[in-house]
């Protein structure tokens, strides 16, 4: 008898429950975290706890990593106003990082963008100077500083490998060379045994007559 699978609605959604269990205080959980966000997809689907998490990451880097406490978390502007800090960073990523928006003159439409006004913009390119610019610079150098150490343990373990066959080959090559002299030496010790005898046979005896073998 087969029997059905039964996907229920009641069963948990992973993909809450793998954020829910992020703490951000290891850089990987940090790093998976921003590394969703390239998936417009998921963010659309799970963005009411993405938006808690990425809070409470904020909040965490800044008051534990860089022991600032005087920077409220939710970010408010003026009259009360909440700034929504991960559709500001979803934006500027957008737009290429927060060189490029500063060049391009762009956070007025930044601004507009997350549901403040035009003349608003430069509001914005403070509220990300004081909230996001050194996260998100923080976590690029540590992306490229775990790659770097990613390749350079690869780098490493290729030179063990190539090392230990060196090695192998070497001892097949010296193994291969004793062989080649033993059998150098049999070869020779073969012929002065046949020299030997042909030597005795050529000997003449006493009665003036030459050995035979």
């Amino acid at each position: 008898m087969i029997t059905k699978l039964d996907i229920s609605s009641n069963e948990p959604d992973w993909n809450v429950m793998i954020l829910q269990t992020m703490k951000f205080k290891e850089f990987l959980d940090r790093k998976a975290l921003l590394d969703m966000m390239d998936d417009d997809k998921y963010v659309g689907n799970y963005k009411f706890i993405l938006q808690t998490k990425f809070d409470e990451m904020v909040e965490w880097f800044i008051t534990k990593k860089l022991g600032v406490t005087t920077r409220p978390i939710p970010a408010y502007a003026s009259n009360n106003r909440k700034v929504c800090l991960l559709d500001l960073y979803l934006v500027i990523e957008r737009e290429g990082g927060h060189q490029k928006v500063t060049e391009n003159n762009l956070w007025p439409m930044i601004a507009k963008e997350i549901g403040f006004e035009y003349s608003e913009g430069e509001l914005m390119r403070l509220m990300y100077a004081m909230y996001l610019d050194v996260l998100v610079y923080y976590h690029k150098f540590k992306t490229i500083q775990s790659n770097v150490h990613d390749k350079e343990m690869t780098e490493e373990k290729k030179f063990r490998e190539v090392k230990w066959f060196l090695g192998v080959a070497e001892v097949k090559e010296i193994k291969l060379s004793r062989l080649q002299v033993k059998l150098r030496r049999m070869m020779q010790d073969k012929m002065l045994l046949i020299n030997n005898r042909s030597t005795m046979h050529s000997l003449p005896t006493m009665d003036g007559r030459r050995s035979r073998g």
